[in-house]
């Protein structure tokens, strides 16, 4: 499981994704445990001597797993091509439940996956659209919960993992949250974050060393209708008996 380090969510407030395989949504919550009602896990983020920090953590099972699922069926034959071709889709109809294996926080349960919205006219670019939004609107459900039942504020999240090279897929994940998303330059934030506690605890980096970061996201399209109308078919989903 990634941990949260000093590198990208050092700030009580902070929050973080790792977007690999599956995807781990962090909050910094300080020096005191806490408790969710709403389904986030509390989880040591770090312990270095006398300083012990604490987190929140939301995930997902699969997320890089499904684009990679994707090619396997023969949708592309390229994952590093799913941002350009989310970006030519015109489709804001078709909607993805993207439960490949059971959704997670804070749903924790096993429900059909669905795909909704296909026609004559759809194409393999709308189903690469559908997946990616709907990844990023699991993690804006994640996000919903922390700012409901912490009162931090913060105004960005960054994300390393390397599903995080996807444009499309961080820019929804900017426009679905409201918040500006900030990519690691290090998108392998795990090992450069162990590197960094490793550091710290031998005195070798400065306290307030932080992983640089080389694109930010900014809001720039209301998703909140579309988002609505997904969750709606979320909840259809886990009713759904055939």
């Amino acid at each position: 499981m990634p941990p949260s380090t000093p590198s990208d969510a050092g700030e009580e407030g902070d929050i973080k994704a790792t977007n690999g395989t599956g995807t781990f949504v962090d909050l910094n919550v300080g020096e005191e445990p806490q408790a969710s009602p709403g389904g986030l896990l509390p989880l040591i983020a770090w312990k270095l001597k006398s300083e012990m920090r604490y987190m929140m953590e939301g995930m997902l099972f699969y997320s890089g797993s499904a684009v990679e699922k994707l090619k396997e069926i023969g949708i592309y034959d390229d994952v590093s091509k799913t941002s350009e071709m989310a970006f030519r889709s015109k489709n804001d109809d078709m909607l993805l439940i993207p439960s490949f294996t059971g959704l997670a926080t804070p749903h924790y349960v096993s429900v059909p996956g669905l795909l909704y919205g296909i026609s004559n006219a759809m194409t393999r670019e709308d189903i690469v659209k559908a997946l990616l939004e709907s990844i990023a609107f699991r993690i804006a459900e994640i996000v919903e919960i922390m700012r409901k039942e912490f009162p931090y504020e913060t105004d960005r999240i960054r994300c390393d993992g390397e599903m995080s090279s996807n444009d499309f897929f961080l820019q929804r994940i900017a426009d679905v949250t409201g918040l500006k998303v900030e990519r690691g330059a290090v998108l392998s934030g795990t090992s450069f974050g162990a590197h960094l506690v490793a550091g710290r605890a031998l005195g070798k980096w400065k306290k307030d060393f932080c992983m640089p970061f080389d694109k930010v996201f900014e809001p720039s399209l209301d998703l909140s209708e579309k988002y609505r109308r997904w969750k709606r078919l979320l909840e259809i989903s886990k009713k759904l008996k055939v």
